[in-house]
């Protein structure tokens, strides 16, 4: 399983659901990475954390990639990051509509683009 935005709320409640039920699962640490060439990674037994910056199609691939390389395939993955927009979409600036957008749509297309293969 990969699961994007572990680190707190839904996220890490649904990491600890699968843990508990002894499966494996792949993680990111924070969706939105301050380095976005950081690949600092720790595995304890089935978990492997990742920095992940869902918007980057090159940081996806690499964590598509290593939880493959760690546990052999990816059965499920469930994208936890989100951006929300409060107000009106045509009382917002194109700069904040546009962000909502790479994450929520964007960001979700290119995380499982490499997980899914």
């Amino acid at each position: 399983m990969v699961l994007t935005r572990a680190s707190r709320g839904f996220g890490l409640e649904i990491a600890r659901k699968i843990l508990a039920q002894g499966r494996s699962g792949g993680g990111d640490r924070s969706a939105r990475a301050t380095d976005p060439g950081t690949t600092a990674r720790r595995r304890r037994d089935a978990l492997l954390a990742i920095d992940l910056d869902v918007t980057d199609a090159d940081q996806a691939t690499r964590a598509g990639q290593s939880a493959v390389d760690t546990f052999g395939r990816i059965d499920v993955l469930v994208n936890n990051v989100g951006r929300g927009l409060l107000g009106a979409v045509e009382e917002s600036s194109a700069a904040v509509v546009r962000a909502v957008y790479e994450v929520n749509v964007f960001g979700t297309l290119t995380v499982q683009r490499p997980c899914c293969r």
